[in-house]
């Protein structure tokens, strides 16, 4: 997708989204229109407003995104996608793209990621007929056209890291990001914390012992020798959170597994058990850090189109609603291993468990006989 440019394209009960392409026009058939109820024939046009590496071949958050829209329209076909893609992360950019999706009157226009946070804070009392939605972020004191919706990556993050601790062989752990910001260093921190605690409450010896950013989600190539790196020195499990960077880690380690090597890759955002399937049987992702945002997005469209949408509001999506977690089948995981994540996650839903938001509270966790919860 030209960057700046908006795409439109009208939504169809069998077409897969890739993204938005002005290459194609896309119509519904007459047996199509035929089948849809007197009801849902609402044409409403979605505007999505993606950063500089919104990229959809990394089969993790945009795609996810994407996902959702996609199975919305099995519900609405007449519904119209308009996309916006800023051609940096640069604020006058970011803002740009939001500003052209109320100009083509999008209805609704949803933000994907936390670099809009404030782009929208700004723009949506500006458009009070625009409804706005902030995927994964929170701004305080919304109007009433906005909602915003936040993951709590945490407890995914922690899960991971108890799974890996669970099944490493070596005691090496690594973990690669993508854009070294302050988001990314927080999922590294969870990640470790739960290792940590898997060594605490279960006996592992594991430690996270390497860590690598590739200062970049788009760049599959680096994500590869990256990996390439960790894995020779002695890493057995890696959590790759690099969008399509951490798509060549998965490279990597299927390459290294065809030549008989035993590792690990923990997949980010979307399951990505089938895209780490090799040649000989079986897939080198051990589980993943799942974000069901696909799933946010068809209830808030659901909402919107019934006339009901959450304005002023804060959505939290967590274990307690299905929002995160790992995905319920893991094929590599041992029946051990199942069990004590499944422990795990019950003390998480419990409260009876700390996952630390900072350094900080990292040692504190340490220091405690009994492990309590904090969001």
């Amino acid at each position: 997708m030209t960057a700046m440019k908006i795409k439109l394209i009208t939504i169809l009960l069998v077409v897969a989204l890739g993204g938005c392409s002005s290459s194609h026009a896309f119509h519904i058939n007459k047996e199509s229109r035929a089948e849809v109820a007197k009801e849902e024939r609402i044409n409403f046009k979605i505007g999505v407003a993606m950063g500089a590496d919104g990229g959809m071949g990394d089969n993790t958050f945009h795609a996810i995104a994407f996902q959702g829209f996609n199975q919305y329209a099995d519900r609405y076909p007449l519904s119209r996608l308009q996309c916006s893609q800023a051609k940096t992360d640069k604020e006058e950019d970011l803002l740009h793209a939001v500003r052209e999706l109320a100009v083509i009157k999008s209805d609704i226009i949803f933000g994907l990621g936390a670099a809009f946070t404030e782009i929208f804070e700004k723009l949506h009392p500006q458009y009070p007929h625009i409804k706005f939605v902030l995927l994964g972020g929170n701004i305080i004191n919304p109007s009433e056209n906005l909602l915003t919706v936040d993951f709590l990556d945490q407890q995914s993050s922690f899960l991971a890291g108890v799974a890996a601790a669970l099944t490493t062989k070596t005691g090496a752990i690594g973990f690669l990001g993508g854009q070294e910001l302050e988001g990314a260093k927080r999922q590294q921190l969870w990640f470790e914390a739960g290792i940590r605690y898997a060594n605490l409450m279960y006996g592992t010896m594991a430690s996270l012992e390497q860590v690598s950013f590739t200062h970049s989600f788009t760049d599959r190539r680096l994500g590869q020798k990256l990996a390439r790196d960790i894995y020779l020195d002695g890493v057995d499990v890696l959590f790759a959170c690099a969008g399509a960077s951490g798509s060549g880690a998965m490279d990597e380690a299927k390459v290294l597994v065809e030549k008989g090597g035993e590792v690990w890759l923990i997949g980010m955002d979307n399951d990505q058990f089938l895209e780490g399937e090799i040649f000989s049987g079986g897939s080198v992702v051990l589980t993943s850090a799942v974000k069901h945002l696909d799933i946010a997005i068809y209830e808030i469209l659901e909402l919107y189109v019934r006339g009901h949408f959450p304005a002023g509001g804060h959505w939290v999506k967590g274990l307690h609603n299905h929002g995160v977690g790992l995905p319920k089948n893991n094929p590599n995981f041992s029946q051990m291993t199942v069990e004590r994540v499944r422990e795990t996650e019950e003390k998480i839903l419990e409260e009876n468990l700390l996952i630390p938001f900072g350094p900080g509270d990292l040692e504190k966790m340490l220091e405690l006989p009994l492990i309590r919860m904090g969001f």
